[in-house]
């Protein structure tokens, strides 16, 4: 995860690696999430890299493997004056 402010000048904030699973399972779902007390951002930064290739197990085998990403929720608890 990547922060900025006006100037757009993005700030990695929070680093994350998941596991790639060894042997054939149902679709996944994982969840990350990082706290940014004191810090402000108008911009937030996603980067996902998927593992690349297939894995032998995997009916598509040796082909290029996709991430699906469906849901990137920013929850900002601000101030009130």
């Amino acid at each position: 995860f990547a922060i900025a402010g006006e100037d757009r000048v993005f700030q990695t904030v929070a680093t994350f690696t998941l596991t790639v699973p060894q042997q054939q399972q149902p679709a996944a779902t994982r969840s990350v999430s990082t706290e940014l007390s004191g810090k402000t951002a108008r911009y937030v930064r996603v980067v996902a890299r998927s593992i690349g290739t297939l894995p032998e197990w995997h009916g598509g085998a040796g082909g290029p493997a996709w991430l699906f990403a469906d849901e990137i929720q920013v929850n900002a608890h601000l101030e009130r004056r």
